[in-house]
Formats: structure tokens, C-alpha cells, sequence
């Protein structure tokens, strides 16, 4: 049975010295498709956000017992519930006026409870700081007055208002270019270990050393012509 010699630690800096070529220029490429990916083909996306509170009508105590948190969490949720309705967004569109549909706004509308307490956060992306800036305006007064119809036991209102966002929040420039540069490492170390693995060809000394339990008894240098 054929012994299968185990890679020592020498080796394995033997494989990387000698397919460092190799690495390096596999590594920096995919570094450089990812730069290229994120700086020129993948279309920014901006995020705008603003928060509004559920209240009950007229609810000004402020101490609560376990029936009104229970009430609160119910009335969050029924209000999250009405956000996705699509009046919402009918409207929203309405006011927008800028050739986007409802359901087009609706994609890019997030409107998320915040745990364990009356808020409410509304999440707009859009392809500008503009646009995301409109839409999660735009939602975030049709959310409320169509709450305030279809649901006129509580109260809702806005809390923080929508930002102009100052960077875009995808893609992940830096982020993207740190997996390529671990991607391409990985793809060219494992390659160097896959093809010196397969390689059974002997072109130096090293290569004996490593293959073959056999002393050197000298070398035959290789004759130079005039």
C-alpha cells in the first residue's frame, strides 16, 4: 500500500515560496474585480429613516401596568399591520409624483416595530439621497394619516424625521474589496496546495528532498554553451 507522507510545516512554506507568483497575482485580481464591481457596476443604494410612536387617544399616563404593555404591543403591531396596506403607498405614490407605482414604493419601504417599545420605524432606499429622502417622507405622512382614519383609537405621530443621507448604504465599498482580497488568497493558496499535490515531476533539489528518503551525493551543473 502506498504510504501517503504528511505535509510537515516546512512544506507548506516550500508550496507558497514556490507558487508566491501565482498567489499574488491571482489574489490582486480578484481584489481588483471586487474594486471594479463596487466603484462601477453595482448602482449605489441610499437609506433614509424617521420613527413615529403609537399612542392610545388622550393617553397621558404614564405609568403602565402589565394590561397596558400588553394593549401598547398590540396597538404597534396593528399600526405595522396598516403600513402595509395599500392605501399607504397609493397615496405615498400620489405624493411623490414622480412616475414611481405603489408597488414599485412598497419594495423599498420597510416599516419595522421597535422591540419592546411604541415606535415605529419607516426605512425608504432609493437610488439617490433624494429619493430615499421623498420616499420615507412621503410614506411616513401617508402612514399616518391613513392610520389616523382606519384606526382612530390610537393616536400615531412623528417622532424623528427622515435625513438626507451623506453616503450611499450599499454597496459596501471596503467591505466588498476585503472579501476579494480573501476570496483570491483562498482561490490561489488552495490551487498552489491542489496543483503541487498533483504535480509528480522532479525540478530541483527541494523537490528530491521532499519525495525521496535518498542522500544527495552531488549535482551536475547544467552545461553552459559559448
Amino acid at each position: 500500500m502506498e504510504e501517503t507522507k504528511e505535509m510537515e510545516l516546512s512544506d507548506i512554506f516550500y508550496v507558497l515560496a514556490k507558487k508566491k507568483m501565482m498567489i499574488i497575482v491571482i489574489t490582486l485580481v480578484c481584489t481588483l474585480i471586487s474594486a471594479v464591481v463596487s466603484f462601477f457596476i453595482i448602482s449605489p443604494t441610499y437609506q433614509s429613516e424617521s420613527s413615529v410612536i403609537v399612542d392610545k387617544k388622550n393617553g397621558t399616563n404614564t405609568q403602565y401596568n402589565n394590561n397596558d404593555v400588553l394593549m401598547y404591543q398590540n396597538l404597534v403591531k396593528t399600526y405595522a399591520s396598516i403600513g402595509e396596506s395599500d392605501d399607504v403607498y397609493i397615496k405615498a405614490a400620489q405624493k411623490l409624483n414622480n412616475g414611481i407605482s405603489s408597488d414599485e414604493l412598497a419594495k423599498r419601504i420597510t416599516i419595522t416595530p421597535v422591540t419592546n417599545t411604541q415606535l415605529l420605524t419607516v426605512t425608504a432606499t432609493g437610488g439617490s439621497a433624494k429619493e430615499a429622502l421623498d420616499s420615507v417622507t412621503a410614506v411616513t405622512d401617508s402612514f399616518m394619516e391613513v392610520s389616523n382614519t382606519v384606526y382612530p383609537a390610537g393616536d400615531i405621530r412623528t417622532v424623528n424625521k427622515g435625513k438626507l443621507p451623506k453616503a450611499p448604504a450599499k454597496p459596501n465599498k471596503k467591505l466588498n474589496i476585503a472579501i476579494g482580497f480573501f476570496l483570491g488568497l483562498m482561490i490561489s493558496v488552495g490551487l498552489a496546495f491542489a496543483m503541487d499535490y498533483m504535480d509528480n515531476t522532479v525540478e530541483s533539489i527541494e523537490d528530491i528532498k521532499r519525495n525521496f528518503d535518498l542522500p544527495i551525493i552531488g549535482t551536475i551543473p547544467l552545461e553552459q554553451e559559448n
